[in-house]
């Protein structure tokens, strides 16, 4: 029998034994999340066997990027219904009129020109690497400037012609031309200060945070329940979502603004929540909030930048008199029962704030002990929620058809490849049971406070476990 949380009772030793193993070869289960990048290319060895290393990982890399968009070349009909990947055999005809008839083409002329300008080339007669020298750094960081210009204006065409009846094929479109800068990013093609100043520019930035959010609310839609947006999480899977990561490797002033821009466009997603999702006496108060707090133009880069690019000047001042508005408005929520969206995107607002300057809740923090608890529980709550969802975002990636185009993003390796899917789908419920008493304990008698119970977040996270030990039977009942 499947054991449900129904079926287990206590999670006993070799049990939490077996989870611990499973989560060590899944690090997409953490909720904090993890990605080491090289910041230089100076640091990298200078050996020809390396530089061979590097080149055949180029090549690999710029192959899957082909191969992928072969697959919408090969069949024009993948912008109007899924198929899976290997049906897609036959070369059929574009329509010259589609209106991504040419951004497939231009993305495919930027792949051609990439093989060229980065020389890194097979011998088809000896099918074996032949190492070519590269362009000196200088004439590599310009050609990568001109190729992330041409990527970011492709992924604004791509946009302008969204029809949402297609919204999966445009979405995997624009993932293929976000990994394509990907790319640059990963093989150091372009200098990090250079690719922030592209990326985080105004335009650009609104480009990937449209193409990060869209992109995890259809997944969200098509795999998990509803949930409040979660600028935090959403970054920390940058695995499934393309960009996060790219941006967490670039110098520390690009990464404050362009969290800066996302936590921004998340406050503001709250307005297109469907109404049922909204508490409406709350509009008002919500619309305030975010002029206080989110109304700033973060300082442009070039005005913080020091000679090694690494400034860690905040991005963006905030009045104390908003500040603690945004506190009021935290700390009196409770007495407008019933309102989870507003209450999460009002916690995001502070712990953003804390995060870019601890010292700003400071005071609060110490003299106002209600603030305090109120924010410790939804900092609890909060991990709990992050946790199922990605557990959910585990499950649908491997036991369901994927749903995005290859990716060349570093995957996770699981160490732990020795048991069934019915065992892993066991070891997953005593998971869920032990993220169940998890909850249980940290939150505790806050539970039937009437001051505290909102920002515990019983309703999100209640529905959240159903939807999860819902999915684990489904998966269960197929195998």
């Amino acid at each position: 029998m499947f054991p449900l949380d129904d079926k287990i009772k206590t999670l006993n030793e070799p049990l939490i034994d077996a989870i611990r193993q499973h989560l060590a070869g899944n690090p997409q289960l953490q909720h904090e999340g993890s990605y080491e990048v090289r910041t230089s290319v100076e640091e990298l060895p200078k050996s020809e066997g390396h530089k061979r290393n590097q080149m055949e990982s180029r090549l690999t890399d710029l192959k899957t990027l082909r191969d992928s968009l072969n697959v919408l070349k090969r069949n024009p009909r993948v912008f109007f219904k899924y198929q899976n990947p290997t049906d897609y055999s036959s070369w059929r005809p574009w329509n010259q009129h589609h209106p991504l008839f040419k951004v497939v083409h231009k993305l495919d002329n930027i792949h051609e020109s990439i093989e060229k300008t980065h020389p890194a080339v097979v011998d088809p007669q000896r099918n074996s690497l032949r190492i070519m020298e590269d362009p000196n750094s200088r004439e590599i960081d310009t050609i990568g400037i001109e190729y992330i210009e041409q990527l970011t204006k492709l992924l604004a065409s791509i946009q302008v012609n969204f029809i949402p009846e297609y919204e999966f094929n445009f979405l995997n479109l624009e993932r293929l031309t976000c990994e394509t800068i990907y790319y640059f990013y990963k093989h150091e093609l372009i200098t990090r200060p250079n690719l922030g100043i592209l990326l985080t520019n105004e335009d650009a930035s609104k480009l990937f945070i449209k193409h990060i959010l869209q992109s995890y609310l259809y997944d969200q839609k098509k795999t998990r329940n509803w949930v409040p947006l979660n600028a935090k999480n959403i970054l920390n899977h940058w695995l499934h979502f393309s960009c996060g990561n790219m941006f967490e490797g670039l110098p520390e002033v690009f990464k404050n603004i362009f969290s800066y821009n996302l936590n921004k466009a998340v406050f503001e997603a709250y307005q297109t929540y469907p109404q049922e999702r909204k508490n409406e006496r709350l509009k008002w108060m919500m619309d305030g909030i975010k002029n206080l707090v989110f109304s700033k133009i973060p300082t442009r880069p070039e005005n913080l930048l020091n000679a090694s690019g690494n400034s860690k000047t905040p991005i963006v001042t905030v009045h104390t008199t908003s500040l603690m508005e945004l506190v009021k408005a935290f700390i009196t929520i409770h007495k407008d029962p019933k309102s989870p969206s507003e209450l999460s995107h009002l916690f995001q607002a502070i712990e953003y704030y804390s995060k870019a300057n601890p010292n700003l809740f400071a005071i609060p923090q110490r003299t106002n002990g209600t603030f305090k608890r109120k924010r410790e529980l939804m900092s609890k709550s909060g991990e709990i929620l992050a946790e199922i969802e990605n557990l959910q975002l585990y499950l649908s990636n491997k036991f369901n058809q994927s749903r995005w185009l290859n990716s060349i993003f570093v995957q996770p390796s699981n160490n732990f490849k020795s048991v069934s899917h019915l065992e892993e789908l066991r070891i997953l419920a005593c998971y869920i049971k032990r993220i169940e008493e998890d909850y249980e304990r940290r939150i505790g008698v806050m539970l039937q406070s009437n001051q505290f119970h909102q920002y515990c977040q019983v309703q999100l996270v209640t529905n959240s476990l159903n939807a999860v030990k819902a999915m684990l039977k489904t998966i269960a009942e197929s195998s």
